[in-house]
């Protein structure tokens, strides 16, 4: 063998893919645990962020469960949230149920804008309190974050 070689043997050449390929699996394994997605089931009860019928999609707001009866009856005659703040799976299902059982709000999804919000407002709902409260309950869910109320916008007639 001449001295005055340069480059890798094959040995080397194999230490360094077996290195390289050891480095990709840890990493592989790493970046997969950090952006793990929650597991969805069928029972919102033990699953923080479940998907509530008829959204279709999972809530962004962490979920509890609170059937207390509200001293003063609004439209649900329960409370929106439980003390933790999480919203209330029990208010969400009577919402859903309510007004013929049609909640084109809560369909609406995450990417819903301003005016679809203002449109669905008053699509399905005689009343303005359980509009109102609808409305509430899915933002929660949705994360809505809108610069104007589109609410306010709806009861003005400007949507």
């Amino acid at each position: 063998m001449n001295k005055k070689q340069k480059g890798f043997g094959a040995v080397e050449g194999l230490l360094i893919i077996i290195v390289l390929a050891i480095i990709g699996v840890v990493g592989w394994i790493v970046y997969n645990n950090y952006h793990k997605v929650p597991t969805i089931t069928s029972n919102p009860k033990t699953n923080s962020y479940a998907i509530l019928p008829p959204a279709t999609v999972p809530s962004k707001a962490r979920l509890c469960s609170d059937s207390t009866e509200q001293q003063v009856a609004t439209g649900l005659s329960v409370n929106l949230t439980c003390s933790s703040g999480d919203l209330n799976i029990v208010a969400w299902e009577r919402a859903a149920k309510a007004e013929g059982g049609k909640p084109v709000m809560m369909t609406l999804g995450y990417d819903a804008t301003a005016s679809q919000v203002c449109n669905a407002y008053g699509a399905n709902f005689v009343t303005g309190t359980l509009a109102s409260e609808v409305y509430q309950l899915a933002a929660q869910y949705y994360g809505w974050h809108f610069t104007e109320d589109p609410t306010v916008a709806a009861l003005n007639g400007k949507c």
